[in-house]
């Protein structure tokens, strides 16, 4: 069984169906957290807090938003992690997850609200932050 998480597909070392695209060296996931991420027999999640999917992820370089002032995380940081573990993700991708690690986060702009309350898909929240 592979274990997903938005674009990530573990694949461990003691696999031996190499179809996922995340290699991960610790402990294989064996179930999900209440977060949905993947977690392994001691319940000890399979993603690291320096993965940008990760709710929890603390971002290195933040751009200030004007439409919900405040401060999101760069695409050109998210992309360096994506890079870094060979994903090909679009301009477009990386903005979805940029938006779902916000919605995660617990304090928000009121903008933020108006926003989500406004908009019918996550891409038109991703158009109207990044017009």
């Amino acid at each position: 069984m592979k274990y997903v998480y938005g674009p990530l597909v573990w694949n461990c070392l003691s696999d031996s169906d190499e179809s996922g695209n995340y290699l991960w060296n610790g402990s294989p996931p064996v179930g999900y957290d209440s977060s949905g991420i993947p977690i392994d027999d001691n319940g000890l999640q399979c993603l690291p807090l320096a993965c940008p999917l990760h709710p929890n992820h603390k971002p290195t370089i933040v751009c200030f938003n004007v439409v919900i002032r405040d401060h999101l995380p760069s695409i050109a940081a998210f992309r360096t992690w994506f890079d870094d573990n060979y994903l090909i993700l679009s301009d477009h991708q990386i903005k979805l997850y940029i938006v779902r690690w916000y919605s995660f986060q617990r304090t928000k702009t009121a903008q933020w609200h108006t926003i989500q309350q406004t908009s019918k898909t996550v891409d038109e929240v991703i158009d109207v932050l990044w017009p």
